[in-house]
């Protein structure tokens, strides 16, 4: 069977044949149009050239149901029309999750494809599988966002459900699946290849990717996967995923259920300890089974991903300690620190740009701690993890302010430079910055949209020249 892809960048067309590929319905010219009406997400699913060395297309799927999932967090706090832009496009996306598995690309059925597009100068041919698949660690939690994004959709939208339920069959029937076969010590396994930078290349069984970016001397830190997250992501997907099958397929519906409570119970096992302070969120391990500190905001994001007021961690003291103990190391000494940097770069990779802050990183944290506030009932703690939000969302913003397109309420100019200003601070601050990757922008947007909830109001941003 062929399919056809089309580089929206160049708009060259590149021929995929295969057996392999039947299972996929993969029909970018059919998302053009979709594209062009909804702008906003139009980025998320192309390579931003003038971030990279040479002009490509793709999409990506994972990145975009987090910018998605950032839109409608923001559309929750002032209702407006973004709501509307984002479900054409994920609606869409739904055709990139796989019908079957595909072992030359590390896809299994239920996977929520993440990268599809041509091979271009600055990336080498061993990250991608036959026909542009790319090889890319982002499968492993892109069908478990998936899931909890539609739950969300389908509450403002509940038309959605029919035209979006048998893809979420699969991705709950993947999710079963992984969560009993990869589930062993440390959730990860070292692989018997030599070259082990980045999960895929030498190894496509990408369930032995996990957190192996790792060399033998630690001399590499850990690529961001963030194994902790996945494990919160896992059981609140699950229940999400069982609430829409259950009256389609009471039985998958019910396992899902039960292996939601093994990986809950997993995850005390193998990350949860206590202590004086109240308890944390036990270190990442790698691939050799030694334990890495986690991304500090892991330990809060594992509180984003609840399910009906609850957190996997069910312990509303547990969880407070956990968001007071990640403060004191994301701002120790007074300082901010980078959130989470990205991996090392290949060196067949000819991009060689620098490490950066990932700002949608920021602000999911900025909403798990949101997600808390809600959920505790002591007008005290609110107060206090209000008071946490805030500042995490104003030094995620001093820094690096992420805008694609103008926000309600702020002042955009043209002046090639952004600029933030805020009311509560002795001086306005600005700050000339790189123009950055499309799909961190609304990170940016939520922040903002939350700050200003809040009376943040005198928000000053200005645009660089593009």
């Amino acid at each position: 069977m062929t399919h056809e892809f089309i580089d929206h960048q160049s708009h060259t067309i590149q021929k995929a044949v295969g057996r392999e590929r039947s299972g996929i319905v993969v029909a970018l010219d059919d998302l053009g149009h979709i594209f062009k009406q909804s702008d906003a997400l139009i980025k998320e699913y192309r390579i931003d050239a003038s971030s990279h060395d040479g002009p490509f297309g793709g999409i990506f799927g994972r990145d975009s149901v987090i910018t998605a999932d950032e839109k409608v967090a923001s559309y929750e706090l002032c209702p407006n029309g973004q709501l509307d832009q984002v479900i054409p496009p994920i609606t869409a996306l739904h055709r990139f999750v796989a019908t079957k598995d595909f072992p030359s690309a590390g896809i299994q059925k239920g996977d929520l494809i993440h990268e599809y597009r041509t091979v271009e100068e600055g990336y080498p041919p061993e990250w991608f599988a036959p026909g542009g698949i790319g090889l890319n660690y982002d499968e492993l939690d892109g069908s478990d966002r998936l899931i909890i994004l539609d739950y969300k959709l389908i509450q403002h939208r509940p038309t959605l459900h029919s035209k979006l339920v048998e893809s979420i069959e699969l991705m709950v029937e993947r999710g079963i699946r992984n969560a009993r076969e990869y589930q062993g010590a440390g959730y990860v396994r070292a692989s018997d290849e030599p070259d082990r930078l980045f999960p895929g290349i030498t190894d496509k069984r990408w369930r032995d990717g996990y957190a192996t970016t790792v060399s033998d001397d630690l001399s590499f830190p850990p690529h961001p996967i963030r194994p902790v997250e996945e494990q919160a992501l896992r059981w609140s997907s699950l229940q999400y995923g069982a609430d829409l099958i259950g009256r389609r397929n009471r039985r998958l519906a019910s396992q899902a259920r039960k292996t939601a409570s093994y990986v809950q119970q997993q995850f005390f096992n193998n990350f949860v300890y206590r202590d004086a302070k109240g308890g944390f969120i036990a270190d990442a391990v790698d691939a050799y089974n030694r334990k890495i500190h986690a991304i500090t905001t892991d330990q809060i994001l594992v509180l984003l991903h609840g399910y009906r007021g609850r957190t996997i961690l069910d312990d509303p003291d547990l969880q407070y300690a956990v968001i007071q103990r990640s403060f004191d190391e994301l701002f120790s000494q007074g300082g901010f620190k980078t959130v989470s940097e990205n991996g090392p770069v290949h060196p067949k990779n000819k991009y060689q740009g620098p490490k950066s802050r990932w700002p949608h990183i920021s602000a999911m944290a900025v909403q798990a701690i949101d997600a808390e506030i809600k959920r505790t009932k002591n007008p005290r703690t609110r107060e206090v993890l209000l008071r946490k939000a805030l500042q995490l969302g104003e030094a995620m913003l001093d820094p690096l302010v992420y805008f694609d397109s103008p926000v309600e309420g702020v002042q955009v100019t043209d002046e090639g430079e952004y600029t933030l200003e805020y009311d509560t601070t002795p001086r306005g601050k600005s700050l000339k910055y790189a123009k950055v990757q499309a799909w961190s922008g609304t990170g940016g947007e939520f922040v903002t949209q939350y700050l200003k909830s809040h009376g943040k109001t005198h928000i000053t941003v200005t645009r660089p020249m593009i």
